[in-house]
């Protein structure tokens, strides 16, 4: 299996490297065209919980990437970030066929949760995605984790298509430890039988919000400190 994860970072190099230019292209853009409604709207959303503003800076990512990729609410057309990104700069990517056809496969991602079913090294990890019918998906770190999990932690976060048949992610995963990761589960798997006739994407993409508050809650509650990094 290990020879398959390696195969991840080496098919359609060329398109990879163009994957990672696109995801800077996109934050920039997200930030310069819609931060004045994201940053406000995902301030409003950390505002619930009693944690520090660097707590509140740590978890930042987990709400904003699930906003730009899978909110429809945001903009006045009733599209995600991500969708309104394409449309604007789809000239870019038309004589790249390759390019073209992950980038739109990104308009279908959501945030999930995951355990970690194998370490290949510490930067390629074959992932369970849980509410994801358990699928299996090689991903690749493209940063540095703030704490190196244990290979029985759980995680949650947004990973993007790769050209070759893997993921990477674009912000560091949230790590829930090995201990408080069967009583989480339970909680959410509550939450998500409420909707157990819609397609897991579909209550990913609807309810990530719902779901990151039951997971921060629960680590609040158990007192659990997040990494101690810079932030700046």
């Amino acid at each position: 299996m290990q020879r398959s994860f390696k195969n991840v970072v080496s098919i359609s190099e060329k398109t990879n490297d163009q994957l990672l230019e696109v995801i800077e292209d996109f934050t920039c853009f997200s930030l310069d065209q819609y931060g004045d409604i994201l940053i406000p709207k995902t301030e409003e959303y950390l505002d619930q919980f009693p944690i520090s503003e660097k707590e509140k800076e740590y978890y930042f990512p987990y709400y904003y990437w699930w906003a730009v990729f899978c909110s429809r609410s945001l903009a006045a057309e009733k599209k995600t970030v991500y969708e309104l990104y394409l449309q604007d700069n789809s000239w870019k990517f038309k004589k790249k066929h390759n390019l073209e056809r992950v980038l739109s496969s990104w308009k279908f991602v959501f945030p999930s949760f995951f355990f970690i079913e194998e370490m290949a090294t510490e930067r390629i990890f074959c992932l369970v995605d849980v509410f994801d019918y358990f699928k299996y998906k090689p991903v690749v770190l493209t940063s540095k984790l703030y704490t190196q999990p244990s290979s029985k932690d759980a995680f949650t976060g947004l990973i993007l298509p790769l050209a070759g048949g893997g993921y990477f992610t674009v912000v560091d995963f949230l790590i829930i430890p090995e201990h408080l990761k069967a009583p989480l589960m339970s909680k959410l798997m509550k939450f998500c039988q409420n909707h157990k006739v819609i397609p897991p994407g579909v209550v990913l993409s609807k309810y990530y919000p719902e779901m990151l508050k039951i997971t921060i809650d629960h680590l609040i509650k158990n007192k659990v400190e997040i990494p101690h990094v810079s932030l700046n």
